[in-house]
């Protein structure tokens, strides 16, 4: 006890509490914790995920980072701007966490649709976006939209599943869209067998539709897009008006 009272950062040196000095401890580790965050988690997100928005939010973090480090080294005495400059660059910090988990989670959750596909076509890519519809329809279930960045392995891209179950009518609008556009060609299933390879059953297989849908060839169509020129990762939709399936692989 005796320690702790002549300890100054407890103390003013006469043995009284010093309250400025135990708020200047506080907030030390709040730095260090927020330091040891900025640096371990977003770093580690943007490595897994190589999310474009990622990267800038961290470019930004780390010139108020410097920003901060230069006036608590050199002008200590301007508050204001010390604290406005510590403020801003824990703000971004934290907010470089969100890209990647947006990317990570929500995957059920119709409400983070449209964040969720921000996140991927401005983060990650957009060359396939124009598969994805701008909002998902009124009747939509069973959804399921999962998305994955630039993983740091062999032969491993970006890619986003989108499956949902919908109306007669929304999937006649997606045909004609389908149909209409210069974007998409039509693959002919009528050749297609049980166990048998080739654009459709890699398109089934990545999308992780069940064996009774895939098989379902005389209700399914399948419209790859123009861009997508590998046989096995063909980026396109599936429409299934009799089950009234929408299955995207973008």
């Amino acid at each position: 006890m005796d320690d702790m009272m002549n300890d100054p950062y407890f103390t003013d040196g006469q043995g009284e509490y010093d309250e400025a000095e135990d708020e200047k401890t506080d907030w030390k580790h709040i730095n260090k914790i927020a330091l040891a965050l900025y640096f371990i988690i977003p770093a580690f997100l943007w490595f897994i995920f190589y999310s474009l928005i990622t990267t800038k939010l961290l470019g930004i973090t780390v010139l108020f980072l410097l920003i901060f480090c230069v006036i608590n080294a050199y002008c200590k005495r301007f508050k204001i701007v010390w604290n406005i400059a510590r403020g801003i660059w824990i703000f971004f910090a934290v907010i470089s966490y969100i890209p990647a988990i947006f990317l990570m989670m929500f995957d059920n959750t119709t409400a983070m649709y449209g964040l969720k596909k921000a996140a991927f076509i401005n983060g990650v890519t957009g060359m396939y976006s124009y598969l994805l519809p701008e909002e998902l329809p009124e009747v939509c279930e069973d959804y399921n939209f999962n998305t994955i960045g630039n993983l740091p392995v062999q032969d491993t891209v970006s890619r986003a599943y989108l499956t949902f179950y919908t109306d007669a009518e929304t999937i006649d609008e997606y045909r004609e869209s389908c149909e209409d556009s210069d974007e998409y060609k039509k693959i002919d299933l009528s050749y297609w067998r049980e166990g048998s390879g080739g654009v459709y059953y890699w398109f089934c297989r990545k999308v992780g539709l069940k064996e009774d849908i895939m098989n379902d060839v005389e209700n399914n169509e399948l419209y790859i897009s123009t861009l997508s020129h590998s046989e096995f990762s063909p980026r396109g939709i599936l429409l299934n008006r009799k089950r009234g399936l929408v299955a995207i692989f973008a």
